[in-house]
């Protein structure tokens, strides 16, 4: 990834990251980094990360609840994203 797309995407990981409570996108960096260990196609890790989060329970719960369906998806996107090239 060249730097231009590297800055491109560490502010769109930012901008998601402030319209979305801090312990929801905690909770979303850490269910990413555990899946990127699972043994399945990321169609079916996609789902898996976002059935653990729909089941987390208390103010992360609620703030699941409460954020629009586009913006988890966004977040997910760039969050795996963000992983994939720092692993690279």
């Amino acid at each position: 990834m060249n730097f231009i797309s590297q800055i491109a995407l560490n502010l769109i990981v930012t901008l998601v990251q402030s319209m979305m409570d801090n312990g929801l996108v905690a909770a979303l960096q850490e269910l990413i980094e555990e899946a990127f260990n699972w043994d399945m196609p990321g169609e079916q890790k996609r789902a898996a990360v976002m059935q653990k989060l729909e089941a987390i329970g208390g103010v992360v719960g609620d703030a699941v609840s409460a954020t629009a369906p586009w913006l988890l998806n966004l977040a997910l996107e760039a969050l795996v994203a963000k992983a994939k090239v720092e692993s690279e």
